[in-house]
């Protein structure tokens, strides 16, 4: 049995595909945990009328999704390349992906901000009509008094 020169490379191999794999699900999880998490405050997960956390989690699952081939290229192309010997780093694709997990954590940023001041715009319009109410129940209460 013909022994490869090149164990240690190949295991590294195989454990950056791994790693690219855990990272593919943890992204389609991701996005599972954005859509179940508008089922906790569905007032505030409303931003302009449009529901964003099913388009937010949608796109982290389908990034999650592409990565798995990319993966499995990638992975294979460092094979070949590392029992030829010419093995050469995959520069402009992990710049690509690197490009749209920055995009992603840009739009979740914005996201949550969004969600958080229409939660509080929700609490200070409840709170408002509350005192409202309290004060119209309230009997002599009112600045407008009739005597």
């Amino acid at each position: 049995m013909k022994r490869s020169l090149h164990v240690p490379d190949h295991l590294a191999n195989e454990r950056t595909f791994l790693a690219w794999l855990r990272t593919s699900v943890s992204m389609m999880g991701f996005g599972v945990v954005i859509v179940r998490l508008r089922e906790l405050a569905p007032q505030a997960a409303v931003v302009g009328g449009h529901l964003h956390a099913i388009q937010l989690g949608l796109l982290f699952a389908l990034i999650g999704l592409s990565m798995m081939p990319f993966a499995l290229w990638h992975y294979t192309r460092s094979l070949r390349a590392i029992e030829a010997e010419e093995f050469r780093p995959n520069f402009w694709g992990i710049v690509f992906f690197a490009s749209v997990l920055i995009a992603l954590g840009v739009i979740v940023v914005f996201y949550l901000l969004s969600v958080a001041a229409a939660g509080t715009n929700t609490a200070a319009t409840k709170a408002t009509a509350t005192s409202a109410t309290n004060a119209m129940a309230t009997p002599g209460t009112n600045a407008l008094r009739t005597s």
